[in-house]
């Protein structure tokens, strides 16, 4: 987990899973971000990636947050690979997050990342 909470916090973890994953592992992207961020430039980061899935979280009550269907907007403008299905990938609660983590195989890795405001949210999992 990394709060990763703007684009040059993000682009270093980016950067430093890549190095961990020298087997060349999927990486599950699960994240959020607060307005005022530039979000799309993370969007266009994962995109780079060889092999990764980004998951949103969404129920996350705070005002600050980034609403839910202006990532999915933004986000169809990047990959069909990356962001694929993205009505399927969101997490809803407690029991999508739990599940997305249990379904994790031994060449996947997850990073949990874009906002302060997760971090205590998912602690608690």
């Amino acid at each position: 987990m990394d709060a990763g909470h703007n684009f040059h916090g993000i682009q270093k973890t980016i950067k430093y899973f890549n190095s961990l994953n020298k087997d060349n592992k999927k990486i599950k992207i699960i994240c959020c971000f607060s307005k005022g961020k530039d979000y799309q430039k993370a969007f266009k980061l994962f995109s780079e990636q060889k092999q990764c899935q980004v998951h949103f979280l969404r129920g996350i009550k705070h005002g600050r947050l980034v609403p839910y269907d202006s990532l999915i907007t933004d986000a169809k403008k990047y990959s069909d690979q990356v962001f694929v299905d993205l009505q399927n990938k969101c997490l809803d609660n407690r029991n999508n997050l739990l599940q997305i983590l249990n379904e994790c195989k031994e060449n996947e890795m997850v990073l949990i990342c874009g906002t302060f405001f997760i971090m205590k949210d998912i602690r608690k999992i």
